[in-house]
């Protein structure tokens, strides 16, 4: 999987209005800003919170 894949896939999920961010290997890449070794998937997340929601700070509430 390529650096353009991963642009492809995002760009796709983002038009479709999905809350997702990357993690694992790529999510470290777009950390530090250059990729760091070859991937082979990519490992995207998503909030299950309604659009507009926002996200809260967490904690236990009182």
């Amino acid at each position: 999987m390529t650096g353009d894949d991963v642009l492809f896939v995002l760009t796709l999920l983002r038009r479709a209005k999905l809350d997702v961010w990357s993690g694992g290997g790529w999510g470290i890449d777009a950390l530090v800003g250059e990729q760091t070794r070859d991937h082979r998937d990519l490992d995207l997340m998503r909030s299950d919170a309604p659009a507009g929601a926002g996200r809260s700070g967490g904690g236990n509430p009182a």
